[in-house]
Order: C-alpha cells, then sequence, then structure tokens
C-alpha cells in the first residue's frame, strides 16, 4: 500500500514539473515566433513573462534585451543584457 501512495505522489510531481515545463517551451516558443514576425512588443511581453517564471535562465534576458533594442528601449536593452552576460558567466563559472 505504501509503495503505491509513493508512486501516485511521484506521478503527481512528475507531471506539475512537467506542466511548468511546457508552459515555459509554449512562451518562448511564442515569444521566438513573435520576434520573427518582427511583432517586438508581443516579443518583449512573452520574454519578461518567462523570466518572472525563470530568472536564472540568461538567454530569456538576452531575447528581452533584443526586444527591447527593437523596440528602442536602449535603457532597459543594456540592463538586460548585463543581465544576460552575468547569469551566463555564472553558469560557465559553475559548470
Amino acid at each position: 500500500m505504501k509503495a503505491v501512495i509513493t508512486l501516485i505522489l511521484l506521478c503527481v510531481f512528475a507531471s506539475t514539473a512537467a506542466a511548468v515545463e511546457w508552459s515555459e517551451y509554449l512562451l518562448n516558443r511564442n515569444a521566438d515566433n513573435a520576434f520573427s514576425k518582427g511583432d517586438f512588443q508581443q516579443a518583449y511581453d512573452q520574454s519578461a513573462e518567462l523570466i518572472r517564471e525563470n530568472s536564472d535562465n540568461g538567454r530569456y534576458f538576452h531575447n528581452l534585451a533584443e526586444s527591447a533594442m527593437h523596440l528602442q528601449r536602449y535603457d532597459e536593452a543594456v540592463d538586460y543584457y548585463s543581465q544576460a552576460v552575468q547569469l551566463m558567466d555564472d553558469k560557465i563559472k559553475k559548470s
């Protein structure tokens, strides 16, 4: 009985983790598609949402910076590029 309950709990936690990853994947895909179509405001908004979900991903900050550049939000872009470099540098140091 204990084994069955443990298995059920593992399945529930695994499906929750997969759902978070799936939503992040969809947001990233939407941001990439918007950027490719030249809808930089949509790409900016989607990238900002990605960062709210995962603020440790330097690539998301890079994408937000790219969108900010196209929207002529240069000061923001510089800040986002800086955060992207810092996060990517930290990730390299940890590996």
